[in-house]
């Protein structure tokens, strides 16, 4: 087997202690959570912990960043890529309930808001996190309405918020939903949503095609 590069190792590290994190802060919050525990349940020593990241606040805002950035690029691919809106609904169905399994994910959504509120200076570089969450939702609310021929039946920056809030709704009650399929059952509820909107739409107005004519 190859030996990794440099820049690999440490991709590998970080992926490690990332997924450790979201254990940690989902299980303890983000006060009490431990670098020393997210490092040892990663394997790996503190030291190796502050030579990727500074601080559990790097770390925790780097966490959702990433996954905004995975999420909606795979919603914006799907949109590209498949035949119809039909299509397009059963696909964020499956794409929404893969996302929701992940359990320990609505914990730490919630613990982030959460800081957020009780620390101005975890706020504040939280904020600077959203606008950019916030951009790929606005995108992705854009393509969707374009594929589908309609306007957005209200501000993007509204539907946007409306989206993030439900998906933080859904994942903590997932947590206490015992029910078989709750995932499946939350994701056809986001796709209800985005379905109801754009039914709410006006349709775009048509390019009129006209042939040139010469004499």
């Amino acid at each position: 087997m190859p030996r990794l590069t440099r820049a690999e190792s440490q991709n590998v590290t970080r992926q490690k202690l990332r997924a450790a994190a979201i254990r940690e802060f989902s299980s303890h919050g983000y006060v009490a959570a431990s670098v020393d525990r997210i490092a040892e349940s990663a394997g790996f020593s503190k030291g190796a912990f502050y030579a990727n990241y500074p601080s559990k606040q790097d770390l925790m805002l780097e966490l959702m960043r990433e996954t905004s950035l995975r999420e909606t690029t795979a919603w914006r691919t799907l949109i590209e890529v498949c035949d119809d809106m039909d299509a397009i609904y059963r696909e964020l169905v499956a794409r929404f309930d893969a996302f929701l399994k992940q359990a320990d994910w609505g914990l730490f959504m919630a613990e982030i808001q959460l800081q957020a509120k009780r620390d101005k200076t975890f706020g504040a570089a939280y904020r600077a996190y959203q606008s950019d969450a916030k951009k790929f939702s606005n995108e992705f609310f854009t393509a969707l309405f374009a594929r589908a021929g309609k306007r957005l039946p209200l501000p993007v920056e509204t539907a946007t918020a409306m989206l993030h809030n439900l998906v933080t709704g859904l994942y903590l009650n997932i947590g206490s939903d015992k029910a078989a399929n709750a995932s499946g059952r939350a994701a056809d509820m986001l796709v209800f949503f985005l379905q109801s909107l754009v039914a709410m739409g006006t349709p775009l107005p048509q390019r009129s095609s006209r042939r040139s004519t010469s004499k």
